[in-house]
């Protein structure tokens, strides 16, 4: 019952123009960086211009028929809130932000986010709020809350609770750290990596999950890994996540390569995952925008950013990523992680005191013999022979 109908939906197409014109200016190479306003000349401009009246054009539109239907309601809130997030990434005047372009496979990302949001929430939660409880199995580390607390403002008296795991990680798991492998910045890295990890997972017989902190890598080792395996060598990005993930339950000898979004979230209990191979310690890339503002800004105050902020940050996502292991108290299995630097960077005691308690094993040969040790030739059947 709309007689203005058409004229909206042609409004709808202006923005849809105007939109496919600006984000168009901003495509580049793969990856994020900062967007800083000497980036953005008149041509970025006058296309942010004419998006701008083109979503005034709908949300006046939509004004016209306001309180005639709820969702026509919503709709008209909704875009007076694109345009003041536009506004907010385009005109780069709200302090405290650190701007950003990230260019996807698909797709193009304008964003402003928060350098330090402590005060944010101070003001908005924690002092507004009768009560907040934070919950998570991954906030402390080494033992402690103290990063968290420093990075949500929490400088005042809490009630704090750490509470042991259900789990039986000293039987249910061990850490394998190998020592000989290179430096993760070296070229030759993933070639070794991928040799280790292929001794590796022919002792678990796959059930494999295999964690990489970056697209380089994962798909390197994944390209070698598929020349020495019959079974399936899934990899992230060919299909959906749910896909993959039912692909690996389905086949107990598949091995899946994956990077960050599988750090969090994924549940596989029981037999299916086994194994559970991190390539390097999961640091921030120094080049990202909102990582580099926050260094910045941590040194500027006078703290250390590398041991205060990034190596407890990169702690709890490695914590994550260990915990895709043992779900169930029936879960066992192997974690291991091809980092050289936990055994000889002063930091690794940080990260390892971030872990579940469990052995920690430098050799293969004990990896296997901890696996299956009453198969023959192992350890322990020596010993009682």
């Amino acid at each position: 019952d709309d007689p203005a109908a058409s004229r909206r939906y042609k409004l709808v197409d202006n923005v849809r123009t105007a939109s496919m014109e600006l984000f168009a200016k901003f495509r580049g190479s793969p990856g994020r960086e900062r967007l800083v306003p000497e980036a953005m000349g008149t041509d970025h401009l006058s296309s942010y211009h004419r998006l701008d009246t083109a979503l005034e054009a709908v949300e006046l539109s939509l004004a016209a028929i306001e309180g005639r239907d709820e969702m026509i309601d919503h709709e008209k809130e909704t875009v007076a809130t694109l345009r003041d997030e536009l506004s907010r990434v385009m005109s780069q005047t709200v302090k405290g932000y650190v701007h950003w372009i990230e260019n996807r496979k698909r797709s193009v990302i304008l964003g402003a986010s928060p350098i330090d949001i402590s005060h944010t929430l101070r003001e908005g939660i924690f002092f507004s709020v009768p009560c907040v409880v934070l919950t998570s199995a991954t906030l402390s580390t080494s033992g402690n809350f103290n990063f968290l607390k420093t990075r949500l403002g929490l400088d005042f008296d809490v009630t704090e609770l750490s509470l042991p795991s259900p789990f039986d990680f000293p039987n249910q798991a061990c850490l394998y750290l190998p020592d000989h492998l290179p430096d993760p910045r070296e070229t030759d890295f993933p070639q070794k990596l991928a040799t280790e990890a292929q001794k590796l997972i022919r002792i678990t017989k796959g059930g494999a999950l295999f964690l990489f902190t970056s697209i380089r890598n994962m798909q390197s080792v994944h390209t070698l890994l598929e020349e020495h395996f019959a079974e399936p060598v899934l990899l992230q990005g060919t299909a959906p996540k749910s896909t993959l993930l039912t692909q690996f339950v389905q086949n107990p000898h598949a091995v899946l390569c994956a990077t960050a979004s599988f750090w969090q979230g994924v549940d596989v209990p029981g037999y299916a995952l086994r194994l559970v191979i991190i390539d390097k310690l999961p640091f921030s890339s120094p080049g990202d925008p909102l990582t580099a503002a926050r260094i910045d800004l941590l040194n500027d105050q006078g703290h250390k950013a590398f041991i205060e902020y990034q190596v407890p940050e990169a702690a709890l996502f490695l914590k994550q990523g260990f915990g895709r292991l043992i779900r169930t108290q029936h879960d066992r299995g192997i974690v291991s992680i091809m980092d050289k630097r936990l055994h000889t960077a002063r930091y690794a005691k940080i990260f390892l005191d971030s872990l579940p308690n469990c052995p920690i094993l430098n050799d293969l040969e004990a990896v296997a013999t901890w696996w299956n040790p009453d198969a023959p030739g192992s350890r322990r059947e020596n010993a009682e022979s």
